[in-house]
Order: C-alpha cells, then sequence, then structure tokens
C-alpha cells in the first residue's frame, strides 16, 4: 500500500533478541533437546507466526520495491514520449481548429459575395418585373378608355 501512495518502505524494525516462552506448567514441560538449533532458526521459532508473515510481506515488498525502481527509467521514458505524443495532438487540434476558422472565413466571404450577386439579379428580374406590371396595367387602363 506505501508504494502505491508513493512512500517508500519502512525500514524494518530491529530483529529483538529472542524472549525465552513462558515455562511451561508441570504436565507440559518437554523433554530438553539434546542439541541446540542454530539462532536463526531459533529466533523465527519464538516469533509469533504474525510476526514471520509480516517479515516475510516485508521482504516481498522489498524486492517487488525494488524490480518497480528498476523500471522507472524505462517509465520515465514512456512518460516524456507520452507527453511529446499529447502536445502533438494538442498542436493538430490547434491546426485543426484555425483551419476550420480559416474555412469558415472563407465560406461567410464566398456568401456574402453570392448574397450580394443575388440581391442584384433578385432587384434586376423585380425591376423587369415591375415594367412588365406597369406596362400591362397601361395596357388595361388603355383598353378601359377606348372602351367607353
Amino acid at each position: 500500500q506505501a508504494a502505491q501512495q508513493g512512500y517508500a518502505a519502512p525500514p524494518p524494525p530491529p530483529t529483538p533478541a529472542p524472549t525465552p516462552p513462558p515455562a511451561p506448567g508441570p504436565e507440559e514441560r518437554p523433554e530438553p533437546a539434546k542439541t541446540k538449533p542454530c539462532a536463526s532458526v531459533e529466533v523465527q521459532a519464538d516469533m509469533p507466526a504474525s510476526q514471520s508473515f509480516n517479515r516475510d510481506q516485508q521482504q516481498e515488498f522489498r524486492s517487488k520495491l525494488q524490480a518497480a525502481r528498476q523500471l522507472l527509467p524505462e517509465l520515465r521514458a514512456q512518460r516524456k514520449k507520452l507527453s511529446e505524443a499529447v502536445k502533438g495532438i494538442e498542436a493538430k487540434g490547434a491546426e485543426l481548429r484555425q483551419s476550420c476558422a480559416e474555412a469558415e472565413r472563407e465560406g461567410r466571404e464566398d456568401f456574402e459575395m453570392l448574397r450580394g450577386h443575388l440581391n442584384s439579379v433578385e432587384s434586376l428580374k423585380q425591376a423587369v418585373l415591375n415594367r412588365e406590371k406597369d406596362v400591362r396595367v397601361r395596357l388595361i387602363k388603355s383598353i378601359d378608355e377606348f372602351c367607353q
């Protein structure tokens, strides 16, 4: 858990001197050992199972931490590459936004030019229609005058 949070493992506690187990009652007294085992076996035998398990966990943690530290240069190199890729993507995004804005600007210019052209064509056609209407209205008046 300490490695996941970015903390270094705490140094292992000093190895306590073996303490003799409590004296067994008269009915529990074992036979005396004929040969004395080595000190490390004696320490492990005297330690409760949870301390031995913790020592195993600490050793496993240290080995995993060492393995993770060996990966750091490669991870840093990968991070640098990824960071450069992100900057490249951001630059491409900025270029895309710029080209889209330019295309939109050009599109608006083209639209305004076409709109102006359409307005002038509309005005011309409206003028022609108004002239035709005026001619027909005058003809109607002429016919009315003739008929009276």
